[in-house]
């Protein structure tokens, strides 16, 4: 029972531990993600209102001084494509998305390494596309330690459940295994077995049973051998009138002899009740408790 409930408490520990640690480390890798992304969406919109506002100051936006922007606003990750084909910034080749962008819409890129943010800006010379790149390894950047700490967590709490469980189940079996030794012990010959009722309210219950039970079965073994005694006088006395009797008869040496071998049957069978009476071994008594009541009994008077 105890092995059976802590695989039970395992079972269900397990499942609920991995209801709410699976969710929790998906969401964690989504934040981590969602994160990353927009460091890389924020990087990429000031490089594009830099260049914004410097295409106010000088509309043809030489690749000089778009190189002193991304350096100033972006960071080492940031590109922009000239509508000239020319790159300045961090170099890179432009992807299908970049002449999607070119359209003017800002969206992200997924590759198998990475995501480009891509950032459109017109300009009276043309269209120019910001481009932030923000590696896999940023995308990912924590998760591990994130997903380690939450499974050493779940473990943690999945071998406290199996401890208290196992405890628990110890509390709950020691007082049926005492419950059974008892049993043993008393179909083993020991009458006065018993057992101190403890555990839960259905065990205990079953103690109190025990001992009523152990109880009741020492009545009946007393009452089996006052009958067994009752039995040997009823027997005897009739016997030993008989005999009387038979040694009177004249000739009744042939009666005497049945009257003889019916109480060599009686005994034998009074002794067969007695062996296999459990009361037949050895038993202690109190010798005091009974030879109190002779004690306080009046003395007879002297003839």
């Amino acid at each position: 029972m105890r092995r059976r409930l802590s695989l039970l408490v395992l079972a269900v520990t397990s499942m609920v531990v991995a209801a709410f640690v699976v969710p929790l480390g998906i969401l964690v890798k989504q934040q981590t993600e969602s994160r990353a992304l927009s460091g890389g969406e924020r990087t990429a919109q000031s490089v594009a209102s830099g260049l914004a506002v410097a295409a106010t100051l000088s509309p043809a936006l030489p690749a000089d001084l778009v190189a002193v922007v991304v350096t100033t606003t972006g960071d080492g990750a940031t590109s922009v494509f000239l509508p000239d084909g020319s790159v300045a910034g961090a170099p890179a080749e432009p992807s299908p998305a970049v002449a999607q962008a070119r359209l003017g819409r800002a969206f992200s890129a997924a590759f198998p390494d990475g995501v480009e943010v891509l950032v459109p800006v017109n300009t009276p010379t043309g269209v120019l596309v910001v481009r932030t790149w923000v590696a896999a390894d940023e995308l990912r950047e924590g998760v591990a330690a994130a997903w380690a700490v939450l499974g050493a967590l779940g473990l943690v709490l999945i071998l406290a459940g199996v401890a208290l469980a196992d405890r628990m189940g110890a509390a709950l079996v020691r007082p049926v295994t005492a419950l059974a030794a008892a049993a043993r012990r008393m179909a083993g010959g020991d009458l006065e077995a018993r057992v101190k009722p403890a555990g839960p309210h259905e065990v205990a219950d079953a103690g109190v049973a025990f001992n009523h039970l152990a109880g009741r079965l020492d009545d009946l073994v007393a009452a089996e051998r006052e009958s067994l005694a009752d039995l040997s006088h009823r027997l005897r006395t009739p016997l030993t009138a008989l005999r009387l009797q038979a040694e009177a008869l004249p000739g009744g040496e042939a009666l005497l002899e049945d009257v003889d071998r019916l109480g060599s049957q009686v005994d034998a069978l009074i002794a067969e009740a007695r062996r296999r009476s459990p009361a037949a071994g050895p038993r202690r008594a109190d010798l005091g408790a009974v030879a109190a009541p002779a004690a306080a009994a009046p003395a007879c008077p002297p003839r």
